[in-house]
């Protein structure tokens, strides 16, 4: 709807003003008028009196005439302004909308062009019959503007009611998540499940999503395809390292879950060990669609209280007692449900990960609602493979982000580096058209597809501890593209600079060999640790790794809070730093047997200086089970900490790729073995964590297979007692028989 156009600001003013002094005679005059009939009383003129009141009545009318002009005038500009809103919302948002947001304003929308069509009724009558019906007209009035408020009204009661129903429901949901575990519900206490894997977990602390305008024609895409009944119900998205697959997944995540149909999500991340587990995806899955739906939980449920052992089982049981089946017969459940998995390329065996693409593509399409699975990886041989396999193909839609219309990409990236750079000249310059367009574009060919270049740049450019924009883009600028066939070569070239850049100009062989054990722990540790926590598990001065870092935040989130972890922007900067063909600072590059050995050694060290027995000094004489120890997770963070937990966990993963014939690290273990093997249990029972027990002695077992001096037979003889064991009390028994 369309305004008419304004009077300019003169005219405006001038109109005013006449209007004014228009409106102050009329004032005049009628109290003049009003003086003049009451002082007529004894004049001895026939119809005089009379004369004078009919006078200042049609005076009267003419004004109400006036003022129900500037009324109707007042009520338009307010309904049309309504409109535009209404309009602009329709237009522009409505894919964000509610169903039930669209069809209230869809009636409000319909109330005021019923207003609207009334006041110009109003409008179009002669100027003969507003007179003489000024009073009709001022009611009429009346009613439009109390019709409006009684629209509005009841659009915002409809939004209070629409508020406190979703808010009902979020409650009702987050009692779900947070109520303790009711021993009845085998949901909360046998079925595993990795709440950091979530799209909106708080624990994934760099989150990236699509710049707005780009990826318009891919996301459409997608969304067409989960809203299409003839679709395959499977949609991989396949592109190389740095290509946005997990921008796109996130923002697609976040799409789908706010109009409601996101049952589950994955987020797969290498450096976390659970985000990696592929034994944890179908459980996780599973869990999350429980809470999405009454009718899939009640069904969820009673499986797995009548298959308890499914929850630990190999895939296909898993798949089977926990999706399938229980899913199979769900009568009254939602239209459509979407679940999304990203970066399945980073799950940890390549067998399991082929395994779970079969048993998606024989079990999603015979559910019997609409469900839509999204996948994201890279085109890993053993993923590829799969999905070109026949079975897969005929239930599966495929996109290759790096086959994508280069210009489109480039489109995308010179939009993003725009906005992005422009940004940091005006906080950190001052200058709102800084940088030229000319450095934009050029920085964007550097990029040559890979959104990871453009937001490596970006952090490195706009670096707030080096505080030189402009010195930094004339850096970028300076570096010629690579040449060769490798699609990372630019990225790699751009790694290559940040790093050097973070080395001083004196003293960087001695702060390079500092910098480097940090860099192979952060590159290589199974689950992030804080600042604190990593100087702690490698035995380094307490303020050591910030200040080593500070330079590095191109590549790496360093939090002020140095209880908080330190991750990479992205997994491609671990891969290039542990790849001899793509690094060439020898000074940094890591080797993962190097650092896996340095790694284990410092958990084996940290394990024998610190396990004790009854290490969080729990006050009972009795067996007590540890979901019935008073604030054991503030207990552990006191007296265990998360750097001691850590080792606890991963030692024998790092020392399954460590060097055999380290005698340090021999030396360590056989501590370990002989005197903290108990204690290290305990903790483990402690941090819930007893489930890593038998994995960890097997593959402490096979490293040392070589030696395995007399007290190493413990181990042996613990794995069983291990695999049974419950609480604190029983293992302080085994100490004292053992010892």
């Amino acid at each position: 709807m369309l305004r008419s156009t304004s009077s300019g600001p003169s005219g405006s003013k001038s109109k005013n003003k006449n209007s004014a002094t228009l409106a102050a005679a009329g004032a005049a005059l009628v109290t003049t008028l009003t003086i003049t009939k009451e002082s007529l009383d004894g004049v001895p003129v026939p119809g005089l009196k009379a004369a004078v009141g009919g006078l200042l009545e049609i005076i009267k009318a003419a004004k109400k005439t006036h003022n129900n002009a500037q009324d109707l005038q007042e009520m338009d500009a307010h309904l049309m302004d309504l409109s535009d809103l209404l309009q602009y919302i329709r237009e522009n948002d409505k894919k964000d909308n509610s169903p039930d947001l669209n069809t209230r304003i869809s009636k409000l929308t319909s109330d005021i062009e019923k207003m609207v069509e009334s006041c110009a009724q109003l409008r179009s009558q002669s100027s003969v019959l507003k007179f003489f019906t000024h009073e009709d007209n001022a009611n009429a009035i009346k009613g439009i503007n109390e019709s409006i408020g009684r629209a509005i009204r009841m659009f915002q009661v409809g939004g209070a009611v629409s508020i406190e129903q979703k808010i009902t429901r979020m409650e009702r949901h987050l009692d779900r998540l947070t109520a303790p575990h009711d021993p009845n519900d085998p949901l909360s206490v046998l079925l595993p499940y990795v709440a950091d894997a979530r799209h909106d977990s708080s624990s994934r602390i760099v989150i990236t999503r699509c710049f707005e305008g780009t990826r318009s024609d891919l996301l459409e895409q997608i969304f067409k395809w989960a809203d299409d009944t003839d679709a395959k119900p499977i949609y991989w998205l396949c592109g190389l390292a740095g290509t946005g697959k997990s921008t796109i997944a996130q923002t697609v995540a976040e799409r789908f879950d706010r109009q409601g149909m996101l049952g589950a999500s994955f987020f797969f991340s290498r450096d976390v060990a659970e985000r990696s587990n592929p034994l944890l995806v179908f459980t996780t899955l599973s869990y999350s669609l429980a809470l999405y739906d009454e009718s899939f939980r009640s069904r969820i449920s009673a499986s797995i209280r009548k298959n308890p052992q499914a929850c630990k089982a190999m895939l296909q049981t898993q798949m089977e007692k926990l999706i399938a089946k229980p899913l199979h017969d769900v009568e009254d459940g939602p239209s459509t449900v979407v679940i999304v998995i990203d970066a399945l390329d980073e799950c940890s065996n390549e067998p399991l990960v082929q395994e779970m693409m079969v048993l998606l593509a024989s079990t999603i399409p015979k559910l019997p609602f609409r469900t839509r699975v999204f996948i994201t990886s890279r085109p890993d041989v053993h993923i590829r493979s799969r999905f070109h396999d026949p079975a897969m193909k005929s239930v599966s839609e495929k996109s290759i982000l790096h086959d994508i219309d280069i210009t489109i990409v480039q489109h995308d990236i010179g939009l993003y580096l725009s906005d992005q750079l422009r940004k940091i000249g005006e906080e950190m310059l001052g200058d709102k058209n800084w940088p030229a367009q000319p450095d934009v574009d050029s920085i964007t060919e550097k990029a040559k597809g890979l959104f990871i270049y453009a937001s490596a740049s970006v952090a490195y450019i706009g670096d707030r501890d080096y505080c030189q924009p402009k010195e930094r883009l004339s850096q970028l600028l300076a570096h010629k593209s690579a040449g060769g066939g490798s699609p990372f070569a630019d990225i790699d070239k751009l790694y290559g600079h940040i790093l050097r850049s973070s080395l001083p100009k004196i003293g960087a062989w001695a702060f390079a060999s500092r910098l480097q054990p940090i860099l192979g722990a952060i590159a290589l540790l199974r689950d992030p640790l804080s600042a604190s926590s990593m100087e702690k598990l490698m035995a380094l001065e307490e303020g050591t790794i910030r200040p080593i870092l500070c330079r590095l935040h191109a590549v790496l989130s360093v939090p002020d809070d140095i209880d908080e972890p330190v991750r990479v922007f992205h997994q491609s900067f671990p891969d290039f730093m542990i790849d001899p063909e793509r690094c060439n600072e020898s000074r940094l590059i890591v080797d993962p047997r190097i650092h896996h050995t340095q790694l284990a050694l410092h958990c084996l060290n940290l394990m024998n200086s610190s396990l004790r027995r009854n290490i969080c000094d729990i006050t009972q004489n009795h067996v007590i089970p540890n979901a019935d120890i008073p604030n054991l997770p503030a207990l552990l963070a006191a007296k265990v900490g998360p750097h001691l937990v850590y080792a606890c966990r991963f030692w024998a993963i790092h020392l399954e790729h460590a060097h055999t014939k380290d005698v340090s690290l021999r030396n360590a273990l056989a501590v370990f073995v002989n005197s903290k093997m108990i204690y290290w249990l305990e903790a483990l029972s402690l941090s819930h964590r007893m489930d890593l027990a038998m994995s960890s002695l097997k593959q402490g077992l096979e490293w040392y297979q070589e030696k395995e001096p007399k007290r190493l037979k413990v181990v042996r003889q613990l794995m069983p007692a291990a695999e049974r064991f419950g609480g604190i009390r029983k293992l302080q028994s085994m100490e004292r028989n053992w010892t």
